[in-house]
């Protein structure tokens, strides 16, 4: 079914699947925690898969803390499903480091 959604799903289908990912302790909403537990489990799982020995600097983090605040709108300590659509139509480039992750880290 996942992949069936993936290639012929409607976007708002491909999006609450792209959220059930990053909602990692499935509560409906995704802490700044959570988000970069996430984020450094996928960037750790997408190098190991190429062979790639990353670096994380201040700077890939601070890049992540400032796209939690577009999600979070700056306003609370979470985001929900809806907030994560709302920014992926105003912002559509804000996750693409889920598409290329190389964006965010640097080889060493």
């Amino acid at each position: 079914m996942y992949q069936d959604i993936v290639y012929h799903g409607t976007q708002e289908e491909k999006d609450e699947i792209s959220f059930k990912i990053l909602d990692i302790v499935g509560a409906g909403r995704i802490t700044y925690e959570s988000y970069e537990e996430f984020w450094l489990s996928f960037l750790k799982m997408y190098c190991e898969m190429f062979n790639y020995k990353i670096q994380i600097d201040d700077s890939s983090k601070e890049a992540a803390r400032q796209a939690f605040k577009i999600l979070s709108r700056d306003e609370c300590d979470y985001f929900d499903f809806e907030m994560f659509k709302a920014c992926k139509q105003e912002y559509p480039m804000l996750l693409e480091w889920l598409d290329e992750p190389e964006s965010m880290m640097k080889a060493s």
